[in-house]
């Protein structure tokens, strides 16, 4: 058990899966296992969510998104069995937001529905990793100072500057 007073944060971001750099990513994991931190923060689009952007796209086969998220599932499990006590936090980025997004746009009815949230579908309840979506992030955390205004638009309604519980 460690007695100091200071926790090893780490903040990484815009790994933007399934764009990521598989030898950058292997780099993070070697340096997650080495170091383990107590707390991981994973500091928005850690998923790109491409398939569902509202820009005009290039046609593709149309699996793409299901390998998208099982790509992010298999890197979370990963950094979970790297990190088994760590802290891990997932701050919804503008990538992620486009989740909702589209469900709100094209899909209301399926909207706040159980299985159908980035939270669900990443299984992060299982993972014990906790997931801050940007509207959220104003009331929700009151430790711990760090800055996040630049993970999510103004439209989005996020500011700057929010703090963080302790675990």
């Amino acid at each position: 058990m460690k007695t100091s007073l200071y926790q090893v944060v780490v903040i990484a971001n815009d790994f933007q899966i399934p764009f990521h750099d598989e030898r950058a990513l292997s780099l993070f994991k070697l340096f997650l296992r080495r170091e383990r931190p107590d707390w991981l923060i994973l500091n928005g689009d850690f998923q790109d969510f491409w398939e569902i952007s509202s820009y005009d796209l290039t046609p593709r086969s149309g699996q793409e998104f299901k390998r998208e998220i099982e790509t992010g599932q298999k890197i979370l499990r990963s950094f979970r069995r790297s990190l088994p006590r760590a802290r891990i936090t997932w701050i919804e980025g503008n990538h992620e937001f486009r989740m909702r997004k589209y469900l709100i746009q094209n899909a209301r009815e399926l909207y706040g529905l159980p299985g159908v949230s980035v939270p669900d579908i990443f299984d992060l309840k299982r993972l014990k990793i906790e997931y801050a979506a940007c509207h959220e992030l104003a009331t929700k955390f009151t430790d711990n100072f760090i800055r996040v205004g630049d993970l999510c638009s103004t439209w989005v309604g996020a500011g700057r500057g929010y703090r963080f519980p302790e675990a």
